[in-house]
C-alpha cells in the first residue's frame, strides 16, 4: 500500500524536483567563471597602471549595462511569453532578430561614448579600447538572446554550459595577449574575439527556426521591455557608487573600491545560480508559496554567511590578490559585508516579480533606488571617500529591502498581470 506521502510527491511541482541538482551544476559553472574573471582583473591590476585598471573596470561596468540595454527586453520576451514552448521561443528569436541587431549597434555606440566620457585623461588608443571592450559585452548579450530558448524549454544547465563557453572564451581571449604585451588594446581585442567565438558556438548549438506566421501582439514586447528596464536600473544603482567615486576620488581609492566590490560579487553566485534555475521553471508557470520561501531562505543564509566572510577576509584578499590598499579598507569591508545581507535577499525580487504580477512595482522600487543611491553618493563620497560609496550602497540596499518587503502591496493577490501568450499559426 503506498504511503500517504505518495500523492504529495506526485503533486510536487518541477520546481522542487529540479531545483537542487540543477542549481548545483549552474553554481559550479558560475564559480569557475567568477574565479577566472577575478583572476583576469587581478592580473590587470598587477601588470597595468591604476588608471588603466580603472579604465578597464569602468568599461566592464558600462559594457554590462550596454549588454542589458541592447537587449531592450527581447530575451525576457522570448523566455516568458513562449510559456515553456521551445518552438515558439525559437520562432520569436527569428522574428525579433532585426530589432535586436539595431539595438545592439545603438548601445555599442552609446556605451563606448560613455566610457570615454568617464576617462580622466584620454590617450590616443582609448577610443579603440573602449569600442572593443563594449563590443565584447554587447556580443555576449546577443549570445544570451540566442540561447534564450533553452531557458524557455526549462534547460538551465545546457544554457549555463553555453554561457561558460561564451564568457570563458572572452576571459581566455583577454588573458592570452597579456603573456606577450602590456598594451590594453590587445587585451580588449582578445576579449572581443573570444566573445565572437562564444556567439558562434551559441548559433550552432541553438539554431533559430526560419520565420513563420505567429499569433502574438506588441504587448509582448512591452512586457519584456518593462522588466528589462528594471534589471538595467538594478545594475546601474549597484555600480553607480564606483562610477561616482571614480570621478570624485583619487584613482587609487577608486581602484581599491572596485577590487573590493568585485570580490563581493563573487558571493552572489548562489543567488545567481538559483535565479537561472528559478527563471526556467517560473517561465512555464510553476510558482508556489513554498518555492518562494525556499528561495528567500537560501538567499538570506547566503547573505549572512557571505557578509561575515567579506567583513573578516575582505581586506587581506584585496591586498594579496590586487596589491591595492587603503586606510579605509577594513571599515569598507565591514560596511559592504552588512550591505551584502540585503543584496543577497534583494536578489529574489527580480526572479519573483515577473510571475507575481508585480513587475510595475519592481520597476518603481529599483527606479527610486537609483535616485536614492545617486543622492547618497553625491552627498557622502566628497566627505568620506570610498567609505562614503560603501555607505551609499548599504543605504540603497536597505531602502530596496524596506520598499519591497515592508511597504504593503497595492496589487490584490487575485489580480496579477501575466505576459501575453504567443503561438504558431498553423498553415
Amino acid at each position: 500500500m503506498p504511503s500517504s506521502s505518495t500523492p504529495d510527491r506526485a503533486r510536487r511541482p518541477q520546481w522542487r524536483q529540479g531545483l537542487a541538482g540543477q542549481s548545483v551544476v549552474v553554481l559550479w559553472i558560475a564559480v569557475v567563471l567568477r574565479v577566472a574573471l577575478l583572476g583576469l582583473q587581478a592580473l590587470i591590476a598587477r601588470r597595468f597602471s591604476v588608471a588603466d585598471f580603472n579604465f578597464f573596470i569602468t568599461a566592464n561596468i558600462i559594457g554590462a549595462l550596454a549588454s542589458i540595454a541592447s537587449d531592450v527586453g527581447l530575451t525576457t520576451t522570448v523566455i516568458f511569453v513562449a510559456r515553456g514552448d521551445g518552438a515558439s521561443a525559437r520562432l520569436l528569436v527569428a522574428w525579433l532578430q532585426r530589432r535586436r541587431l539595431v539595438a545592439a549597434f545603438a548601445f555599442w555606440v552609446i556605451g563606448s561614448a560613455a566610457v570615454l566620457a568617464l576617462r580622466h585623461d584620454l590617450t590616443p588608443g582609448d577610443v579603440e579600447v573602449a569600442g572593443l571592450l563594449i563590443a565584447s559585452y554587447v556580443v555576449q548579450g546577443y549570445s544570451r538572446y540566442q540561447r534564450s530558448p533553452l531557458i524557455a524549454e526549462q534547460k538551465p544547465v545546457p544554457e549555463a554550459q553555453l554561457e561558460f563557453l561564451d564568457r570563458g572564451l572572452a576571459v581566455v581571449g583577454a588573458f592570452v595577449p597579456m603573456l606577450f604585451s602590456r598594451s590594453l588594446i590587445y587585451v580588449a581585442a582578445g576579449q572581443l574575439v573570444g566573445a565572437l567565438a562564444g556567439y558562434a558556438t551559441a548559433r550552432i548549438a541553438v539554431p533559430a527556426i526560419p520565420r513563420q506566421a505567429m499569433n502574438w501582439s506588441r504587448s509582448a514586447m512591452r512586457y519584456g521591455l518593462s522588466l528589462s528596464i528594471a534589471v538595467l536600473a538594478t545594475q546601474l544603482y549597484a555600480r553607480l557608487d564606483y562610477l561616482v567615486l571614480s570621478q570624485l576620488a583619487t584613482q587609487s581609492r577608486a581602484a581599491t573600491y572596485a577590487a573590493t566590490y568585485n570580490l563581493i560579487l563573487g558571493f552572489t553566485l548562489l543567488p545567481i545560480a538559483l535565479t537561472r534555475v528559478a527563471t526556467s521553471h517560473l517561465s512555464a508557470g510553476e510558482s508556489t508559496a513554498k518555492a518562494r520561501r525556499d528561495y528567500f531562505a537560501i538567499a538570506l543564509a547566503t547573505g549572512v554567511i557571505g557578509g561575515a566572510v567579506i567583513a573578516l577576509a575582505g581586506p587581506i584578499s584585496v591586498r594579496s590578490l590586487f596589491r591595492l590598499d587603503d586606510p579605509q579598507l577594513p571599515t569598507l569591508c565591514l560596511v559592504l559585508g552588512l550591505a551584502f545581507v540585503f543584496m543577497s535577499v534583494n536578489s529574489t525580487i527580480g526572479v519573483m516579480a515577473p510571475k507575481g504580477g508585480t513587475e510595475v512595482r519592481f520597476l518603481a522600487v529599483v527606479g527610486l533606488a537609483l535616485v536614492v543611491n545617486l543622492i547618497a553618493c553625491v552627498a557622502l563620497i566628497p566627505f568620506f571617500g570610498m567609505l562614503g560609496a560603501g555607505i551609499a550602497t548599504a543605504l540603497t540596499e536597505l531602502f530596496v529591502a524596506f520598499a519591497w518587503w515592508m511597504v504593503p502591496r497595492g496589487t490584490p493577490s487575485g489580480n496579477v498581470s501575466q505576459p501575453p501568450v504567443v503561438s504558431l499559426i498553423d498553415p
